[in-house]
């Protein structure tokens, strides 16, 4: 029979200051171990995203510095007069042909 009444018995004091089990400690150093390899893991991975993104990110801002080239250069480029295609000799309608293609040219870089 239970003489307490069902009420559970306090750890004795020895209980308390005693160091936990061998067992319990290398359990507890075995997760530790466990947790530190995650999370270098995670470091790891953690520098090549982000060194992936950086790489990423100068594809990308070269690729906007040649856009800004682009786009400086179909602002500063004025209209081709005819006479400088004919002194290259070419004929009247490439001459036409070319400002047309120059023109949407422009356009296209410009929208």
């Amino acid at each position: 029979d239970d003489e307490s009444g069902g009420a559970p018995t306090p750890p004795s004091q020895n209980t308390l200051n005693e160091p936990p089990p061998a067992s319990d400690a290398d359990a507890a150093a075995m997760k530790i171990a466990e947790l530190q390899a995650r999370m270098e893991t995670m470091r790891v991975n953690h520098e090549v995203e982000v060194s992936e993104l950086k790489h990423e990110v100068q594809a990308l801002q070269s690729e906007n510095a040649d856009l800004k080239s682009a786009l400086q250069w179909a602002s500063a480029i004025g209209e081709i007069p005819f006479e400088h295609w004919r002194e290259k000799g070419h004929d009247g309608q490439y001459s036409y042909d070319m400002g047309i293609y120059l023109g949407y040219f422009k356009e296209t870089i410009q929208s």
